[in-house]
């Protein structure tokens, strides 16, 4: 069974390039803010790369800025479905094939975005347990679950908009965008004053806002 990688990093001009055995994807998307939350832990799982299956794909996180990484293990479908970025790079012809993706990434940014999806496809279903992905550790040659957290539905917040803006619109979800345009025009003034360097939004987001 042969390995696909994928490795979607940080950089201030985005570009596509093949290596051998992987992909490299650039990207963007930071931020220096974090959720936190310690009820409702859930138990260990242990997952080896059979039981992953097709279905499936790890995602490594990479944040050099926090020196942390993180490992989650999503739903293909739904992650094909909600970031429209990854169609044209996890779309194998070889539905067996399994992908291996590492993001060079804010870890709380992406989690944020792993979040955001699951409840949407909560709300879309009108069903509450639907789970996207966990939050895997490496064990061996497989993977388990790590102790985590009932997760809430995430919430914008004026310090973490624009780094969800950047990164929502790199990984082409449209919904997202959308409920932060309507975000930015109630807040305005507020993410206008932070001292982040707004040269990020691209010429197509500026016009949204505008009209």
């Amino acid at each position: 069974m042969m390995d696909s990688s994928m490795d979607l990093s940080y950089s201030n001009n985005p570009e596509v390039s093949n290596r051998n055995p992987s992909k490299r994807v650039s990207s963007l998307g930071r931020s220096e803010s974090s959720m936190r939350s310690s009820k409702n832990k859930l138990p260990l799982e242990k997952l080896t790369p059979a039981n992953i299956g097709p279905d499936y794909t790890i995602i490594h996180v990479i944040d050099e800025n926090k020196n942390k990484e993180k490992d989650f293990k999503c739903s293909l479908k739904i992650l094909l479905k909600h970031m429209k970025y990854f169609e044209k790079h996890l779309n194998s012809p070889d539905a067996s094939e399994d992908i291996d993706i590492s993001v060079h990434w804010d870890v709380t940014i992406f989690e944020w975005l792993l979040n955001y999806i699951e409840h949407n496809e909560r709300d879309e279903k009108g069903n509450d347990n639907i789970k996207f992905y966990d939050v895997v550790t490496k064990d061996g040659d497989g993977y388990k679950t790590a102790t985590t957290v009932k997760r809430r539905k995430p919430t914008f917040e004026i310090g973490t908009s624009i780094s969800i803006l950047i990164s929502s619109e790199y990984l082409k979800m449209d919904k997202l965008i959308d409920e932060w345009i309507d975000y930015f025009i109630s807040k305005m003034n507020e993410i206008l004053r932070l001292p982040i360097d707004m040269s990020w939004i691209s010429s197509n987001l500026q016009r949204k806002v505008i009209f």
